[in-house]
């Protein structure tokens, strides 16, 4: 399902040559790649077979039959899944995706490195990007509102929280139960307009819009 791009085709990660349709194919970035304030390329990309796990995937056959005929000539590997997440499942089952995976932008930080700045990535090749398991994300439509939240995250003030509450021996240094404790309004009210560069109206603007979405703190 990993491939890197070779001219006009790709390779897998058995060194095969494969040549498929780009409809399900889509820009990925592992945590390794999470660098810098805004990532703008990748080098990876990854099937996406589904929107959800439960998605039927018998339409790859028609809409797609060269990306079905190469996942179709190595359903040994699908098949041959030990994790009870793909039991009873489509061919083709993936996990870890949802309706968040397919957010325009998305805040994202490694949870295997001591890095504690959060970056943003949005789409790559006019597609939306995916991440690898060992990544968190934050999801927007709305590029304000993603980068205002970028702000707040790498703020002095939330970064020192961070590094207050981390524990750089654990095997994910950066954990959802860390992530969680970060109150994105607590900080907004915290820093203001100014320390954030940003006008009154655009402070206004960002909370109005943030704070009857208190389920933003739950989607890491």
């Amino acid at each position: 399902m990993e491939l890197t791009r070779v001219g006009n085709h790709y390779k897998n990660n058995i060194g095969e040559t494969v040549e498929i349709e780009n409809g399900l194919v889509y820009p990925f970035l592992k945590s390794s790649d999470i660098k810098g304030e805004e990532i703008l390329r990748c080098r990876k990309y990854v099937i996406v077979t589904q929107h959800h796990t439960s998605d039927n995937t018998s339409y790859i056959k028609e809409r797609f039959p060269l990306t079905f005929s190469y996942l179709h000539e190595h359903k040994e590997f699908f098949d041959s899944r030990k994790s009870t997440i793909y039991k009873n499942r489509p061919d083709f089952c993936i996990f870890g995706i949802g309706d968040y995976s397919f957010k325009k932008y998305k805040i994202v930080i490694s949870g295997l490195y001591k890095q504690t700045k959060f970056s943003i990535v949005g789409l790559i090749d006019d597609k939306e990007t995916m991440l690898d398991d060992t990544t968190y994300l934050l999801g927007f439509e709305d590029k304000f509102l993603a980068v205002t939240t970028l702000k707040i995250l790498n703020s002095k003030l939330v970064q020192e929280f961070i590094r207050s509450v981390f524990f750089e021996d654990s095997k994910r240094p950066i954990s959802k139960e860390l992530l969680m404790r970060i109150d994105l309004i607590k900080a907004l009210n915290l820093l203001g307009n100014k320390r954030l560069g940003l006008s009154e109206d655009e402070y206004y603007e960002y909370k109005n819009k943030i704070c009857p979405q208190p389920e933003l703190n739950l989607l890491w």
